[in-house]
């Protein structure tokens, strides 16, 4: 009989852990105050975890933290978006280019796997999972170590924005198997510009779905000119 791993967090993970998913179901609310003492007790720690836990919300843009007010859940807005898929834009492409010609890729195919049978099942959801596992696999493949922990901690600040957005996936579910197969490929074959131009299209796919969310309009301008740097533009606007 195989007996299942049990995997026991450190006090501060437990705690930023448990407040990350009260913030993306909306048991904590954008706005709402976050008192050390009941947090705490609801998770049986002392409040020395806690009050660390919310210092790294506070570095994830999740928390906002008023000396002499105390810790409330932050508001989402435009610029934290386009912030953080600049970010995002930004590790990807250092760590796709450390890794251009690698053909050492088994969890990123075992996850693009589980990418085609969520979309196969029409399972939003789980696809939408399933694609961020498959880029930080992609992007784990690389030796940049800080570069993938620094993209990692955008990948838990986009699950927690689509919770707390109540982001609908759909539109982005026929494109997903397709863009992450090809990057894949891309990676493989060590074409640089057109893994970058990809790389940048979906990153722009999924920033104005989530831009929508909080009511405004996409501004690609804004983006490719204040956002995106050098990383180079789909084909079409290449001319």
């Amino acid at each position: 009989m195989t007996t299942a791993k049990v995997v026991t967090l450190a006090p501060v993970e437990a705690a930023a852990a448990s407040l990350r998913n009260a913030i993306a179901t909306g048991a904590l609310q954008p706005g709402q105050r976050i008192k050390e003492i009941p947090v705490a007790a609801s998770l049986g720690l002392s409040r020395g975890p806690v009050r660390e836990a919310l210092r790294l919300l506070v570095e994830e843009g999740l928390v906002t933290l008023v000396p002499n007010v105390g810790a409330s859940v932050a508001e989402v807005h435009y610029q934290d978006l386009m912030e953080l898929y600049a970010q995002r834009l930004a590790l990807g492409a250092l760590a796709l280019r450390s890794i251009a010609g690698c053909d050492d890729l088994t969890d990123a195919q075992a996850r693009l796997q589980d990418l085609a049978s969520a979309v196969k099942r029409k399972d939003a959801a789980a696809a939408v999972e399933a694609d961020l596992v498959f880029q930080d696999a992609l992007i784990g493949s690389s030796s940049l170590q800080r570069t993938v922990r620094l993209f990692e901690r955008t990948t838990i600040q986009l699950r927690v924005y689509a919770g707390m957005l109540g982001v609908d996936y759909k539109p982005r579910l026929p494109a997903m198997h397709r863009e992450d197969a090809k990057l894949l490929e891309l990676v493989r074959s060590g074409d640089l510009l057109e893994l970058r131009v990809l790389w940048r299209s979906k990153l722009e796919g999924w920033l104005e779905v989530f831009v929508t969310q909080v009511g405004e309009q996409f501004d690609v301008e804004l983006w490719r000119t204040t956002y995106a740097g050098d990383v180079p533009a789909p084909a079409a606007q290449r001319g």
